[in-house]
């Protein structure tokens, strides 16, 4: 799956753990969902804020969206396999990441650069196949 916004002609870098643990910490200040979004967007293109925030709306809300749905599934998702039914706050998120670094070893960057899908897949024991992540992330999983 293609998890890459364009702006004026620029693909962003992949959806990842990164932005996903930015837009967690945002979340815990933020007033309203599309914050969370801006923290996104400026994460995946690497620009700041006023950068992103000066842009005209109709340029960016496509962007906020889905970002925002792209956050939303990754929570569902861990909510879901976990049985846990409650929505993954901001801190739960931090734990979480500081308790794999623990107990595997792996490097924080080697975990910002994964998607959220498999990193919660690995958290919650599903079984993930070679078909499921590409090769150069492969040993990661086991794979």
């Amino acid at each position: 799956m293609n998890r890459r916004l364009m702006l004026d002609g620029v693909e962003s870098r992949t959806f990842d753990m990164r932005c996903f643990r930015v837009m967690a910490a945002a979340g815990k200040d933020a007033a309203y969902e599309y914050d969370v979004a801006l923290a996104g967007v400026c994460d995946l293109f690497e620009r700041d804020e006023a950068d992103i925030y000066n842009l005209p709306t109709d340029t960016t809300f496509p962007l906020y969206t889905k970002i925002i749905d792209w956050m939303q599934d990754a929570i569902k998702s861990f909510n879901q396999k976990s049985g846990g039914g409650k929505l993954l706050k901001g801190d739960q998120m931090t734990m979480l990441y500081a308790n794999l670094l623990r107990s595997h070893g792996i490097l924080p960057d080697e975990i910002d650069r994964q998607d959220p899908a498999w990193f919660f897949a690995v958290v919650t024991e599903e079984h993930l196949s070679e078909d499921d992540i590409p090769a150069e992330m492969g040993m990661y999983y086991g794979l």
